[in-house]
């Protein structure tokens, strides 16, 4: 039987020394030793770059078949804990403790974004947007009018106006099949996806997957309750074919508008993740990404309106509003509905109840629906002025993912390398992101860039994209 064991490894710089690998007995030999290599790895008894044994040398020191190893060495390298190369070995990936993730998380500070002049890298709609007189004239009419017994604390699930507006504007936008008992309300999609993690990891899950390339929070957040293996997208979205073969039991999906290659989920795909689920009594967790932003082509209903029993629905504000507004909502299934307010109660007893209420009250009276109106107007009209700009002035460029969304993937010219185009930009104050930075585990190409047309200023937008065209060789 697998036990705890000390493992040396003299060889490792800097080195020699030693780590702890906790093999757990209830799991299989190939979990249990996938399980113990990542605690190690996120606890940080295994540094960033450090060699591991041979499978030959590990398995002589575990009792266990070479293939057992070399299988388990496999998995962490798809899952981006490990890096291996041909007679080099397998190392420990330099993406830091706590989990493979992608390269650009973290939140960016201040002292970095004002040291740009054009910022264009994806994670924010344009602030200076957002409906400041509506939101201000809102928050006063519910001071003015609220008792006070609101000061106090409320309900874990959300206050009842909201779940009612968030629950009609879903229905109307969305097409989910939703009623105010199973939306709870959460401090955006961070937290919303954490509880759902929290709550599956507390009934047995043990591994979910992961869009690659995908969203850094995804990495970020469900990979501290949850095991994480990575879903590859291609031109149709998320291979979820894969599902099947994968030891996943839930799955985060981007179906509208995948961040960041900006497709859709193809029907036969959706069709693939909804029968994995009913099969497996998996759960498809929803982040409904860029949902509210369409501008080609029909609209596309969510996920959960097709199975409200197999998909979890996420959607948030912070986009739409502002990310400095904390309110996202969850839609649910029956069953998870108690265990997700039990730990929204522990996490945070409640979200704040004015923002909640001012969020009723411009959705309630169309406020929120014309503020969108307008957004996804001006959106349009910077996205087709960046597709001109580069159409005229960089003909070996591709833009790509522009049916929805506020960013755009634009495939360079041959022999232009992303990492040295970003690195050029932000010597030019320009900031911008790099596609292989979202990669799991994907081949790291270095040929495009994702540009978040939606985030800067509207008295910045036309300059900067200017000097990106400028920048890029033809």
């Amino acid at each position: 039987m697998l036990r705890s064991k000390l493992v040396t490894i003299s060889w490792v710089k800097p080195g020699p020394y030693s780590f702890l690998v906790d093999l757990d007995p209830k799991l299989g030999r190939r979990a249990a030793l996938e399980a113990g290599l990542r605690d190690a790895i996120r606890a940080g008894r295994l540094r960033p770059g450090a060699r591991l044994p041979s499978s030959r040398i590990l398995a002589a020191e575990l009792g266990v078949s070479r293939g057992t190893i070399s299988t388990a060495y496999t998995q962490l390298v798809s899952e981006g804990f490990l890096v291996s190369s041909r007679g080099g070995g397998s190392r420990v990936a330099d993406l830091a403790t706590g989990g493979a993730e992608p390269k650009n998380i973290g939140p960016r500070s201040e002292k970095e974004a004002s040291a740009l002049r054009w910022d264009f890298r994806p994670g924010e709609p344009d602030l200076t947007s957002f409906p400041r007189s509506e939101w201000q004239n809102a928050l006063r009419e519910i001071l003015r009018t609220s008792p006070a017994s609101f000061l106090g604390y409320q309900d874990p699930q959300g206050v009842p106006e909201l779940r009612s507006a968030v629950a009609d504007h879903l229905r109307r936008s969305r097409n989910l099949a939703v009623d105010t008992e199973n939306i709870v309300i959460c401090a955006g999609f961070r937290q919303g996806l954490d509880l759902i993690c929290r709550v599956l990891r507390d009934a047995g899950t043990r591994t979910v997957a992961l869009e690659d390339p995908g969203l850094a929070d995804h990495h970020r957040v469900a990979g501290a309750s949850l095991n994480v293996v990575s879903l590859p997208v291609d031109a149709l979205g998320a291979d979820t074919r894969r599902l099947w073969t994968s030891s996943a039991q839930a799955v985060v999906l981007t179906p509208s508008h995948q961040f960041p290659l900006g497709v859709r989920l193809h029907p036969d795909r959706r069709a693939e993740a909804f029968a994995w689920a009913r099969r497996t009594n998996g759960l498809i967790i929803e982040d409904d990404y860029d949902g509210e932003f369409l501008y080609d082509g029909g609209p596309l209903g969510a996920m959960q309106g097709e199975d409200p029993d197999r998909v979890a629905y996420i959607g948030s504000v912070s986009k739409t509003l502002a990310p400095g507004i904390r309110l996202g909502w969850l839609v649910l299934p029956p069953h998870l509905i108690s265990p997700v307010c039990e730990a929204k109660y522990l996490s945070d007893a409640a979200s704040g109840s004015f923002d909640q209420k001012v969020l009723a009250s411009m959705l309630r009276s169309g406020a929120f629906a014309t503020h969108l109106r307008k957004r996804r107007v001006a959106y349009r009209q910077r996205r087709d002025h960046m597709v001109g700009m580069v159409a005229e002035r960089v003909p070996g460029a591709t833009v790509r993912g522009i049916a929805a969304g506020l960013h755009a993937v634009i495939e360079l010219p041959a022999g232009v390398q992303a990492g040295w185009l970003q690195r050029s930009a932000a010597r030019r104050g320009l900031g911008i992101g790099n596609l292989d930075s979202y990669r799991i585990a994907g081949e790291q190409a270095d040929d495009a860039v994702v540009l978040a047309y939606g985030r800067p200023p509207s008295h910045s937008f036309t300059r900067g994209i200017a000097e990106f065209v400028d920048l890029v060789p033809g």
